[in-house]
């Protein structure tokens, strides 16, 4: 009895019967480490209560807290009741039970101990835990008649399986839900920098699952961890004791053509590189591209355009690094231990027949051996280095030629000479480089960018981040044109979209770096 209160007793009832001695009890739905979650809402107007509470609710409406079958339900039992659903939906949550004198034996209501929905819901429930939510025929079949034997209708029968249910299924649901975000969230870029781990750790939080609950989906889905203090090789003369490569300056020449494809200039150009050692004399170089802004897409005029490259927007491009060349068959041979391509006997042939989740493969090794994240770049960033301050067709100017890069040169874009083609790839640099002294930028092969697939920039990013949206198996986008294709896809704007697990010997990549500093 509740402190100042007092019992009148008329002699008709005999309350210690039922009040048993005194005690009280505390229940608490969360130790005082962990986070107390709250319930789904539900057709009940369960919506504020916590995940415990809701089943304390349930387990004293249903009866299906009297555990012992004596008609009542006593504190205890409820305490159990509950805490065994909300183990069930959110094992982050630890319910506890501080009973104080007699308190764990306080009884709160009569049950119902002969109806027949609540022992079918007993039964029910002791099957559910066995089989951890699942059941072989056998077990179906005997529930089944154990409905007929009882005189449950299967509408009756459904509503209480699906109570029970319940919470298996909200936990199946929010891991099901975590691997799927996860999945994407790798695809989208990774390793994880350190805000975006803080907020899968609180998404996994508000999921209510345990470190233990998404380790194996961690192991599934996540690449292989980069260790802290791995020795990364970097050569010595290009890297400083911070782990931060030295830049060295490198010079190049250019072209300038005509509509008629006749060079009208040669410009000189110098960029800042540094060089990753990839071992046994393989080195990747990386070009540092200066920040800016340029106007992406291609303007109505431009011969041989696609509505995809509507509508032209400003895009402001932070400094980044990017391959100098497509990424070769001997890099790729070098950290993947293996060569997919169709075209071999060059090692400085790029590799192709690469998938997007191959070319994202290849980042997470080269990051992992190097300490630095590498990615594939956004489409934004492509086009910004493709272009190198050019707003051309090509970044050589109203045209190409067969002598200037690798693509179906049977074909014309303007008034320029036809050339056989090459109907094969050919080595990395042979052609000239553009204005940012990047490599095979038009033609050789398409290259993987880090975007899925728009039908146009309507809503574009305009900071050259990648552009994604919630759907793991959408197209991804591919710039460049390659050696097959006719000069009009081989344009600065142009863009083609392709399945991410698309393999073929006209697709390769080239990767970016965001900063070049250790992880």
């Amino acid at each position: 009895i509740a402190k100042g209160m007092a019992v009148k007793d008329d002699g008709t009832v005999k309350l210690e019967n039922y009040l048993g001695g005194k005690g009280r009890a505390i229940l608490t739905s969360s130790t005082a480490t962990e986070y107390s979650f709250e319930a789904e809402p539900t057709e009940h107007g369960d919506a504020g209560l916590s995940i415990y509470t809701q089943y304390l609710v349930e387990g004293i409406a249903t009866g299906a807290a009297d555990l012992d079958g004596d008609d009542w339900i006593s504190v205890d039992e409820l305490h159990e009741y509950a805490s065994k659903k909300v183990k069930q939906a959110a094992p982050a949550m630890t319910p506890e039970f501080y009973p104080v004198q007699e308190g764990y034996r306080i009884r709160l209501s009569k049950s119902r101990r002969d109806d027949p929905k609540l022992k079918y819901e007993r039964e029910f429930q002791k099957r559910v835990e066995a089989g951890n939510g699942k059941f072989s025929i056998f077990v179906k079949q005997l529930l089944l008649r154990k409905q007929q034997e009882w005189g449950i209708s299967p509408e009756a029968a459904q509503e209480i399986e699906d109570r029970v249910l319940r919470p298996y299924r909200e936990y199946q649901h929010k891991l099901a839900e975590y691997e799927k975000t996860l999945v994407e969230a790798v695809e989208m870029g990774y390793p994880f920098s350190v805000s975006e781990q803080a907020e899968l750790k609180e998404y996994q939080q508000h999921l209510k699952l345990r470190d233990e609950d998404i380790g194996e989906i961690d192991r599934r889905v996540l690449p292989p961890p980069i260790s802290n203090d791995a020795d990364p090789i970097l050569d010595p003369d290009m890297g400083k004791e911070d782990g931060i490569p030295k830049l060295s300056e490198i010079e190049f020449t250019s072209v300038k053509v005509d509509a008629t494809g006749k060079i009208i200039d040669r410009p000189q150009g110098k960029v800042d590189v540094f060089v990753e050692n990839l071992g046994n004399g393989v080195s990747l170089t990386m070009v540092k591209i200066p920040a800016d802004e340029f106007l992406m897409g291609s303007p109505t005029t431009e011969s041989q355009r696609f509505a995809a490259e509507s509508p032209q927007h400003k895009v402001k491009v932070p400094e980044f690094y990017l391959g100098q060349t497509l990424v070769t068959q001997a890099q790729w041979q070098q950290l993947m231990g293996n060569n997919p391509s169709y075209f071999t006997g060059d090692g400085e042939l790029p590799v192709e027949k690469v998938s997007w989740h191959d070319a994202r493969e290849f980042c997470w090794k080269l990051s992992e051996h190097s300490q630095r994240a590498y990615r594939l770049p956004s489409e934004a960033e492509w086009e910004y280095a493709c272009r190198a301050g050019t707003t051309t067709p090509f970044s050589f100017g109203e045209t190409i030629t067969g002598e200037l890069a690798n693509y179906n040169s049977d074909e014309i874009y303007r008034q320029e000479t036809k050339l056989q083609q090459r109907g094969k790839t050919t080595p990395v640099g042979e052609f000239p480089p553009n204005l940012f002294g990047l490599y095979d930028l038009h033609g050789n092969l398409w290259e993987w960018c880090l975007d899925y697939w728009h039908k146009n920039y309507q809503q574009a990013p305009s900071d050259a981040s990648a552009w994604r949206i919630q759907d793991a198996g959408a197209p991804r986008l591919l710039r460049g044109g390659s050696w097959d294709y006719d000069p009009g896809y081989c344009r600065s704007a142009g863009r083609l979209d392709l399945n991410p697990t698309y393999r073929d010997n006209a697709i390769g990549f080239r990767v970016a770096c965001a900063a070049p500093g250790l992880l």
